[in-house]
């Protein structure tokens, strides 16, 4: 048996403050760097930058990229829970799929479903997710509060480390759930 989530309400929603965080990347990677070496080298009436502050913005400026670019991914429109593992479907119609039993399954939930924005206005309660898979970090985006549960319980059940262990206790703080496979000589789960 499976659980199948549609996810597109939230997408729309959470896409729209993924685009400003992309903007503000983008300015924090190139357009600062490129107008401090332009004050800083060419003639102009306004004073120079400094060496510093440019030397500073163009050491700042891969991280700020790789930032606008990780972001750059489409969200998942959909996810589905089987006793197998959990599904993620993209717009494209790709389907990436991650096992339970795999050793090197990582999953970074964004846990707010406690915090007072959320209990105000649950309609806008959701999970971001970063999946990471043998190194690889796949594009993340929101999954719906039935959907973290769901994914939750399965981990459970499949033996999955969680951390923090009381992530079902409520928390009013934001904090990240990590579900991922027992790393060996890590004491096994409860039965």
């Amino acid at each position: 048996m499976s659980d199948v989530f549609d996810l597109t309400a939230i997408v729309k929603r959470y896409s729209r403050w993924l685009w400003i965080t992309r903007g503000v990347m983008f300015v924090l990677g190139f357009i600062l760097p490129v107008d401090a070496i332009l004050v800083d080298y060419l003639p102009s009436p306004r004073p120079p930058a400094g060496l510093e502050i440019t030397v500073i913005l163009l050491a700042q400026a891969p991280f700020s990229v790789c930032m606008a670019l990780f972001k750059s991914g489409a969200s998942p429109q959909g996810v589905e829970v089987d006793e197998l593992g959990i599904s993620y479907t993209y717009p494209s119609g790709r389907v990436l799929r991650f096992r339970w039993d795999d050793p090197k399954l990582k999953m970074r939930f964004l846990d707010a479903r406690f915090t007072p924005i959320y209990q105000n206005h649950p309609e806008r309660a959701h999970y971001a997710v970063l999946t990471q898979f043998g190194g690889l970090i796949h594009a993340n985006g929101p999954v719906t509060p039935a959907a973290f549960q769901v994914i939750m319980e399965a981990a459970a059940r499949r033996g999955l480390e969680i951390t923090p262990p009381d992530w079902d206790v409520p928390n009013p703080a934001l904090r990240t759930v990590v579900v991922r496979a027992r790393r060996p000589g890590s004491s096994s789960p409860p039965a």
